[in-house]
């Protein structure tokens, strides 16, 4: 197919193809007279591409979807940070608007500005798209629903965009496959406050002493011979093992996770929590 029957079918142009075609977003072969010939396979990737224009998403995002095989996942972070784009987009009409009635700096003082960057949730996906990001939102989303409103949080927050931005820690193989297979199965917020350990932690005498005997009977399974030497098991201990001594070095339980607990009070509780239930069962 032609380049035009392409145009017609589709509704777009051929200045549009020709772009898309230089931010390397399609590839089409050309046949022996040097035109080109788009496929059916071509013809339904720009057909995406042109969806994916008409939301105004930019090149490297519809790249993104493009090779991704997991396009929700993908668009639900682009969400996230589109609809913190137009909160603060309204925010700043607004303080726009008060400047024209009133040439006053010290609106920039306002509440309204102080609210210009939204959840630290969003602060944090539009600071830190790709692996980052989405690992944050996906196990502390519920901890990073608030806005910013005191010194202490504000410092903590640099604290922890500092540890982000200069880390680097290499995922183990198992756990990059693992985390490639299995990232659509993970909701986007991973821990509910009020399941899990905290339900426990909060649970009566009865629950509590019914967990704490799961636990050691888990405990005795793990230390039975047949347990340590299943290779399954071994691979597991080793990469986590691994992870951990990595995580240490970068400074994650020593930088990031003490700034997380000063950011957040909901997630301090949670480790305060997590930290008694260490406790008793150790007992």
């Amino acid at each position: 197919m032609r380049i035009n029957e392409v145009c017609s079918q589709i509704g777009t142009t051929k200045k549009a193809i020709n772009w898309y075609e230089k931010q390397g977003l399609i590839h089409v072969q050309a046949d022996g007279n040097g035109y080109r010939n788009f496929s059916d396979a071509d013809v339904a990737r720009i057909r995406e591409i042109h969806l994916l224009r008409l939301l105004d998403l930019s090149a490297k995002d519809i790249k993104a979807i493009l090779d991704s095989k997991d396009k929700q996942g993908i668009l639900r972070v682009i969400r996230i940070r589109k609809q913190a784009e137009a909160v603060e987009a309204k925010e700043r009409l607004a303080i726009l608007d008060k400047l024209i009635a009133n040439y006053d700096l010290t609106v920039l003082d306002s509440p309204e500005a102080s609210h210009l960057t939204g959840p630290v949730e969003e602060k944090l996906i539009l600071a830190f798209p790709g692996f980052w990001g989405e690992y944050l939102v996906r196990h502390f989303g519920p901890y990073l629903q608030e806005t910013i409103k005191t010194p202490q949080q504000a410092e903590a927050y640099e604290c922890m965009v500092r540890w982000l931005d200069n880390v680097e820690v290499k995922l183990p193989l198992s756990l990059r496959l693992l985390q490639h297979r299995f990232k659509n199965s993970i909701p986007a917020q991973a821990i509910d406050p009020e399941q899990g350990i905290s339900k426990i932690v909060n649970g009566n005498e009865k629950e509590m002493k019914q967990f704490i005997e799961t636990v050691r009977c888990q405990q005795k399974q793990q230390r039975k011979w047949h347990v340590r030497f299943n290779p399954i098991v071994v691979y597991v201990r080793h990469n986590n093992r691994v992870m951990r001594v990595r995580l240490t070095k970068a400074g994650y339980y020593d930088t990031f996770i003490p700034a997380l607990r000063r950011l957040s009070p909901a997630y301090d509780a949670y480790c305060s929590r997590l930290e008694k239930l260490d406790k008793l069962i150790a007992t």
